[in-house]
């Protein structure tokens, strides 16, 4: 029989593990989103990006 401390223990780093990719996932998106918006400005305002 498995301990129910360790299915617990179990299901609380998969939980862990799942929020990690979430929260990644997520900061990936805004970051490439807020790195759009500045290109597309920049690019507006004639400025050069080299």
């Amino acid at each position: 029989m498995i301990d129910p401390n360790f299915v617990k223990l179990f299901k609380l780093a998969q939980l862990t593990i799942e929020y990690l990719l979430v929260s990644e996932a997520v900061m990936h998106h805004f970051s490439s989103m807020s790195l759009g918006t500045e290109l597309t400005s920049n690019c507006a305002n004639g400025e050069n990006l080299d």
